[in-house]
């Protein structure tokens, strides 16, 4: 339910879907904070890991300065979009 009333675009999806997997639940918002919610620096990489290679080639320094599903989600359209996948 949380999950799904709080998407607003396709890519906000994504990162959400790479978040749960790594954290091993689905119980936080798009703009909660990484490390609020329990992340740490192997979750981090994770997730830096599986962004990479599941949506874009983000860069570690854009991942490490947006915190949020909803900030990441905005620079990875803005600085990343590949276009018309």
């Amino acid at each position: 339910l949380y999950r799904e009333e709080c998407f607003m675009t396709d890519t906000e999806k994504k990162v959400f879907d790479v978040w749960a997997e790594v954290f091993e639940r689905d119980d936080f918002g798009i703009d909660d904070d990484f490390f609020e919610i329990g992340g740490d620096s192997m979750k981090a990489m994770k997730i830096y890991m599986s962004l990479t290679e599941k949506i874009a080639e983000v860069n570690i320094d854009d991942f490490f300065e947006s915190l949020t599903i909803r900030s990441i989600a905005e620079v990875i359209d803005k600085k990343y979009s590949k276009g018309d996948e």
